[in-house]
C-alpha cells in the first residue's frame, strides 16, 4: 500500500468517527473531563469535545480537574472553556448533558436539534469548588457512565 493510499484509509476512518460534545454548566469540571476520558479510551470510535450552559468562554479547565485526568492516566488536553452553540450543535452526532436539568436546557435553548441531545442515566454531580478528591470522585462516576453509555 502506498503512503497515500495509508492517508487516505487515515482520513477516511477519521470520517467515521461519532462526534460527541458533552455539555455542563461552566465547561470546565464535567464536561472536559468528560471528553478527555471518552477521547482516551475510545478516540478510534469517537472524537469528543465539550461546551457549557453558562461558559463565558476563555477559561481554562479547573486544575483540580487535570489532576483528577492524570490520576487516572488521562492526559489533559488543551482547553478553552466556550459556550454551547448552534453551531457545535450542527458539527456533532450525539450531545450529552451532564444532568437532567442540562439535557432539558439544551432541548429548550435548541429545539430543532433535540433528537441528537441525551442526558447521562443518573446525574453527574459538580465538583466546582472541591479539592482533588471531589473531582476524581466526580471522575469515577463520568467513566462509569462512559463505560455504561459507550459499552468501554
Amino acid at each position: 500500500m502506498t503512503a497515500q493510499q495509508e492517508q487516505r484509509q487515515k482520513t477516511a476512518a477519521k470520517e467515521k468517527r461519532v462526534r460527541v460534545c458533552f455539555v455542563c454548566t461552566g465547561n470546565t469540571c464535567r464536561s472536559p473531563m468528560a471528553a478527555a476520558a471518552l477521547n482516551h479510551l475510545a478516540g478510534d470510535r469517537f472524537v469528543a469535545q465539550s461546551a457549557g450552559l453558562c461558559a463565558s468562554g476563555g477559561q481554562d479547565m479547573a486544575e483540580q480537574a487535570k489532576k483528577a485526568l492524570l490520576e487516572k492516566g488521562i492526559e489533559p488536553p488543551p482547553h478553552i472553556a466556550r459556550p454551547l452553540t448552534e453551531n457545535l450543535l450542527q458539527e456533532n452526532d450525539l450531545v450529552i448533558g451532564m444532568t437532567d436539568a442540562h439535557f432539558l436546557r439544551m432541548v429548550q435553548m435548541f429545539p430543532a436539534y433535540a433528537s441528537k441531545c441525551e442526558g447521562v442515566s443518573r446525574d453527574i454531580g459538580d465538583p466546582f469548588g472541591g479539592d482533588v478528591s471531589v473531582y476524581s470522585r466526580c471522575l469515577d462516576e463520568i467513566l462509569a457512565f462512559l463505560q455504561e453509555r459507550f459499552c468501554l
